[in-house]
C-alpha cells in the first residue's frame, strides 16, 4: 500500500474487462475510487473482492438515462473535503448489448467530457482515456474491418481522442494493442512506445495496472499518448514498471490532427462492391452471348 491521498479517482466504466482492472490496481495502491457503472448488481458482482472499499458507486447509464446529466454531476462532486481530480475513462463499445459502436464510444465520452469541463477543467489533474491501437492508421486493415460499417470502431475512438484535446483537460491517452482474451491472465513484461506502434499482444490485468502506474507518473508530461505494447518474447517477463523510467514526449501538432477513418473504408467498401457488380454483369453477359449464339447456331 501506498498510502492514501486527498484526490478521488473516478472510474468510469469500472465493469468493463479493463475497468475492473484499473479498479483493482487503484485500491491496492490505497487510492480513494469513485465507479460510475450501469448495471449495480453486476459492479457487485465483479468488484466483490473490492466494493466495500469504493467511496461510492454512481449508477448511470450515459446513452439512456434521461437524468444523466444530473448522475455525473453526483460523480464529479468533492466530498469529506476530497476533490474528483482524476477521470479514467473506459467506456467503449460492448458487443454483447444493444448499443451502437457510436454512442458507446462517442455519446458517452463526449458527455463525461462536458461534464468534466463544466465542473471546471482547473479541478481535474488528468483525464485518462484508454483508446485503441491503429487510430493513426487509417488505411490499416484493422481501421478499415471496424469501419467498413458506418461510424465504426476506429473512427469513433479517434474522434473521442479529438473532443479531449479540444476540451482544454489535461489528458493522458493509452493505446493497448491486441487484447488478451484471457480476462485473468496475469500481468507480464510490456514495451511503452509512441507512434501508433502495433506489435504483439498484452494482458488486460497488465493494461490496468499500467494505466495506473503511468497516470500516477509525475515524470510522464501532460498531453501524452503512448501505446502499450506486449512482444512475444516478453510475456514471460514479470511486470516491472519503474516511475521516473519511462521517457514519454506530448503529442506534437501533427499527432493532434483528426484523421479520416472512413475515406479508407468507403473505398474498400465501394470497391468490392463495385467487383461484384462487374463479376455479376460479366456472368449475366457472357450466358446471354452463350444464349444467343446457340439460338442462332440452331437457326442456321
Amino acid at each position: 500500500m501506498e498510502g492514501e491521498d486527498n484526490n478521488i479517482y473516478l472510474i468510469a466504466g469500472a465493469t468493463g474487462s479493463t475497468g475492473t482492472h484499473i479498479t483493482k490496481s487503484l485500491i491496492a495502491k490505497g487510492k480513494i475510487v469513485r465507479v460510475l457503472v450501469r448495471d449495480e448488481k453486476r459492479a457487485k458482482s465483479l468488484l466483490s473482492e473490492v466494493y466495500d472499499k469504493l467511496e461510492s458507486v454512481i449508477i448511470c447509464d450515459l446513452v439512456n438515462d434521461l437524468n444523466y446529466k444530473e448522475k455525473l454531476k453526483q460523480a464529479l462532486a468533492p466530498a469529506n473535503n476530497r476533490k474528483v481530480t482524476f477521470i479514467i475513462s473506459t467506456l467503449s463499445y460492448n458487443w454483447d448489448k444493444a448499443i451502437t459502436c457510436y454512442d458507446g464510444n462517442v455519446t458517452t465520452n463526449t458527455r463525461l467530457i462536458e461534464a468534466c469541463t463544466e465542473a471546471g477543467i482547473q479541478n481535474i489533474e488528468k483525464f485518462v482515456l484508454l483508446s485503441s491501437t491503429h487510430v493513426r492508421r487509417p488505411w490499416s486493415y484493422v481501421s478499415i474491418t471496424c469501419n467498413i460499417n458506418k461510424k465504426g470502431m476506429q473512427w469513433c475512438k479517434v474522434i473521442v481522442e479529438d473532443l479531449l484535446r479540444k476540451s482544454g483537460l489535461k489528458y493522458l491517452i493509452i493505446r493497448p494493442v491486441g487484447l488478451n482474451r484471457d480476462l485473468n491472465a496475469k500481468e507480464t513484461g510490456f514495451t511503452l512506445d509512441q507512434g501508433d506502434k502495433i506489435e504483439g499482444m498484452i494482458n488486460r490485468s497488465t493494461v490496468g495496472r499500467l494505466t495506473v502506474d503511468t497516470m500516477l507518473d509525475k515524470h510522464i508530461p501532460d498531453n501524452t499518448s503512448y501505446e502499450c505494447i506486449s512482444y512475444e518474447q516478453d510475456l514471460k517477463k514479470d511486470y516491472n514498471y519503474v516511475n521516473g523510467e519511462i521517457k514519454l514526449k506530448p503529442e506534437t501538432e501533427e499527432e493532434k490532427k483528426l484523421i479520416d477513418h472512413l475515406f479508407p473504408a468507403r473505398v474498400v467498401e465501394y470497391s468490392v462492391y463495385l467487383a461484384i457488380s462487374f463479376s455479376i454483369f460479366s456472368i449475366f453477359y457472357m450466358a446471354g452471348k452463350n444464349y444467343l449464339a446457340r439460338r442462332i447456331g440452331l437457326r442456321n
